[in-house]
């Protein structure tokens, strides 16, 4: 559980803090892929 939390709070703090980039619809929608364990081309 710690992983998700980390991976979840981890990409949208990188995002803030560093880059001030705000979420794309893309990266929100890979984010939440990833998290939920949904295939991806490198995961079939």
């Amino acid at each position: 559980m710690d992983l998700l939390v980390d991976q979840a709070f981890g990409v949208l703090w990188y995002r803030l803090a560093v880059t001030r980039a705000p979420l794309s619809d893309d990266l929100a929608d890979r984010l939440a892929d990833s998290l939920c364990g949904a295939p991806t081309p490198a995961n079939p």
